[in-house]
């Protein structure tokens, strides 16, 4: 995908990948530990038209500390449609079931209001604003 090409299985839907998708990827590539790729970058698909419209992921494994960042985008088509929703609700329940995560964080931008709904829908919490970006948190149990 870094280098331009498309990986072999579905359709990707027009916009994708979208500039997020490659820079979270960079981020991965640049340290990845092959025992650590749970926690890296999955694609979401739309099944009805077996299509990728985004993709929802981790910024890497979990610090000392226990905590783990996410993040998440779909092509502008498909906006608004509930798919991050329903992605970031599915990743976040399986993280919050393994035992090395004690906090999970995403970013957004503040204006950008859909996020927002997104993360607190999913029960997340708005934690701190800094400059441009919101950030909000989720603690295991």
């Amino acid at each position: 995908m870094l280098a331009g090409g498309q990986l072999p299985g579905p359709a990707w839907a027009p916009g994708y990948p979208l500039d997020s998708t490659l820079v979270s990827l960079a981020i991965l590539a640049g340290g990845a530990d092959p025992e650590q790729a749970v926690f890296g970058h999955f694609q979401i698909l739309l099944r009805e038209r077996q299509e990728v419209i985004g993709d929802v992921g981790f910024q890497g494994p979990p610090d000392a500390l226990g905590e783990v960042s996410i993040n998440y985008a779909i092509v502008p088509s498909e906006r608004g449609n509930g798919y991050a929703t329903e992605a970031v609700a599915a990743l976040l329940h399986w993280a919050l079931e393994q035992p090395e995560i004690r906090v999970i964080r995403a970013e957004s931008n503040i204006g950008n209001h859909a996020s927002h709904h997104v993360l607190e829908t999913v029960g997340m919490h708005h934690t701190l604003d800094d400059g441009d970006r919101r950030t909000y948190e989720i603690a295991a149990h």
